[in-house]
């Protein structure tokens, strides 16, 4: 084989990956949710502790946002770079906020189902972080 036909080969493996289901997925999610916590106000004020008062709501709703859309963007790209920086932010945020969700669940507060949402999030988070699609 000549080095046109090697390159092409790669070419048409790149085209046939499947679709990362799970990044979508999770893009959606923190852009529908980042956009709930910025137009609810007082959201998280009503599912925290009430040591955390001074939780920056629309900061955090803004971050999901950004970060949902830079993973839709390199999702939809293929761009490793926008994928990564995606993932890894989105993880981040969404573990804090399930940390957040479950103690308040089991801490002081009364049992809230929030923190099953949160840890779903999380979960598919890690599982996207592991299969490795926006490496290199």
């Amino acid at each position: 084989m000549t080095d046109k036909n090697i390159l092409n080969d790669i070419e048409n493996a790149k085209k046939k990956q499947e679709f990362p289901i799970l990044g979508f997925v999770v893009s959606l999610i923190s852009i529908l949710y980042g956009e709930f916590v910025v137009r609810v106000d007082g959201y998280f004020l009503a599912h925290t502790e009430p040591y955390l008062r001074g939780l920056p709501e629309d900061l955090i709703g803004i971050v999901l946002l950004v970060a949902g859309v830079i993973k839709l963007m390199g999702v939809l790209s293929n761009n490793h770079k926008w994928k990564r920086t995606g993932i890894v932010s989105l993880s981040i945020i969404w573990s804090g906020l399930s940390v957040i969700a479950a103690t308040y669940s089991f801490g002081t507060g009364f049992p809230h189902p929030s923190w099953l949402f949160m840890a779903f999030v999380t979960t598919i988070c890690v599982i996207e972080s592991f299969q490795g699609r926006y490496a290199d």
